[in-house]
Formats: C-alpha cells, sequence, structure tokens
C-alpha cells in the first residue's frame, strides 16, 4: 500500500508544522544563536522553511556546526581521565608545568583569534573548555609539588 501525498493535505499539514518549528525556535533561540549567526542564509531559509533540501550551501554548513557540537561535548570528556588519575595517585609524576602551561596559552591564542575573526562560539568552545581544564591540571600540579599550600 503506497500513502499519496495530495496538494491540499500538503498545504494543511505545512501551517502546524511551521508554528511548531517556529515555536521551537523562539524558545531556543539562545541555544541556536550558538549555531546560527542570525544573518546566516541558512538560519533563514529555517525560520522560513524554504527548499533547504535543494541547497548545496546550508546543509554542509549544518553538518559543519552539528560536528564542532561534537567535538565540543567530546573536549568536556577530554582530559578527565587525567585528571582523576591525578587526584586518585595524588602525584603528577611524569607531568611537564612547563608542557600544560604552554598548551594553555595556544588555546588562548586560538580563542583570541576567533573572537577577532568573529568566529561563532561553537566553533572554538572546545579551546575554552581546554583552558579551564588544563587549568585545573596546572592547579594540580603546584599542589602536589608541594607550591602552593591547599
Amino acid at each position: 500500500m503506497t500513502f499519496i501525498l495530495t496538494e491540499a493535505s500538503v498545504k494543511i499539514q505545512q501551517p502546524k508544522a511551521k508554528k511548531v518549528i517556529i515555536n521551537l525556535i523562539l524558545k531556543w533561540e539562545k541555544i541556536i544563536s550558538l549555531f546560527f549567526d542570525y544573518s546566516d542564509e541558512c538560519y533563514n531559509k529555517l525560520l522560513s522553511l524554504d527548499s533547504i533540501q535543494n541547497d548545496e550551501y546550508c546543509p554542509l554548513l549544518l553538518a559543519s556546526k552539528l560536528v564542532s557540537i561534537v567535538i565540543v561535548l567530546q573536549s568536556c570528556l577530554q582530559k578527565i581521565p587525567q585528571i582523576s588519575a591525578i587526584i586518585e595517585k595524588k602525584s603528577t609524576h611524569c607531568l611537564s608545568l612547563g608542557s600544560i602551561i604552554i598548551e594553555t596559552v595556544m588555546y588562548f591564542i586560538v580563542v583570541h583569534n576567533s573572537y577577532v575573526q568573529g568566529s561563532l562560539l561553537v566553533f572554538y568552545l572546545d579551546n575554552y573548555i581546554y583552558i579551564i581544564q588544563n587549568t585545573f591540571i596546572i592547579y594540580l600540579i603546584l599542589k602536589y609539588n608541594k607550591r602552593i599550600k591547599s
């Protein structure tokens, strides 16, 4: 059995779907603003439900932004095993304070350059997360090497 959509049934369903999508977008506007620049053509197409399927640029841009989200989520977990091992063993043996500081400075440079270029936050948010994690690792190195008092 095949189901055939008629033009009338599409017209009936489209306003409901459009209202639902617009309501969701308005509710989640701050989160969506991380992924779309308001001047972004794809964002406007999403709001107006224009045919995004015939566009070659928008699906690639959306895929790029989704990959960025996955990278940000992954970065939240990147250094957790290292931090938990340091806390568990109460030792920072084989960790170089200098290399962690250089890595953190490098992340600051990337964040600064991305901000100056006007990139969307989602494209460099992982670097902020790495800065926070590295700062905590630097604290642990200094604490367990008795350079600071706890």
